[in-house]
């Protein structure tokens, strides 16, 4: 009996995660409340507060959530033979998603922009560990092809992809996200080419 309350608690914590994470993708942090969250979730509003106290806990269970995630990805992408092969399929993998960042941004992107912004200093953590761990991925990876500047390209692939969800967003164009990852996919190419000293940025 014990183990089924826990397992139901556990379910239901997972459902308002989950709601809290459509609705803040959707409409931001700020204007998403509480009882905004227990509506997508299908929970009672006076439950919420068994489980998440505020608001700010709840943000850090989805930042815990899109870690995972994030994590889950990498290692897949780990498993691919050779550095170019790994930063081609994580370009890959975020053109996938165009459709979506279309209509409502980057995901982990607008929410980092949005700690920030609600936070100051003190979502410094929060921010690095969204974006941070990407850019250090990333810096390994450009390490491995040979690239002394490893850190530098790694920052410029992340903020290339940034950049372009921004606008992808912002035009609502995804087919300009699929064009400016084909450009991004070439310029690893380039890179990768021991004669390309000086490759263009994407």
């Amino acid at each position: 009996m014990v183990g089924t309350r826990r397992a139901q608690g556990a379910q239901k914590r997972q459902q308002l995660v989950e709601g809290a994470r459509r609705m803040i993708y959707h409409q931001g942090v700020e204007r998403t409340t509480l009882a905004d969250v227990a509506t997508e979730a299908n929970v009672a509003v006076g439950n919420i507060f068994y489980y998440f106290k505020t608001k700010d806990e709840l943000v850090d269970a989805i930042v815990e959530g899109y870690s995972e995630e994030r994590d889950e990805l990498l290692a897949r992408l780990n498993r691919r033979r050779t550095p170019r092969t790994r930063l081609k399929a994580l370009v890959d993998e975020l053109d996938a998603n165009r459709d979506s960042i279309s209509q409502y941004g980057c995901p982990i992107g607008t929410l980092a922009s949005e700690l920030d912004k609600r936070f100051g200093i003190d979502a410094s953590s929060r921010s690095q560990e969204l974006l941070g761990v990407v850019v250090d991925w990333a810096e390994t990876q450009f390490r491995e092809m040979g690239r002394p500047d490893a850190r530098d390209l790694a920052v410029t692939l992340v903020a290339a992809y940034q950049g372009t969800a921004v606008l992808t967003h912002s035009l609502r164009d995804p087919d300009l996200m699929h064009r400016q990852s084909q450009r991004m996919l070439r310029w690893i190419d380039a890179l990768a080419d021991p004669a390309a000293e000086a490759a263009p940025v994407p």
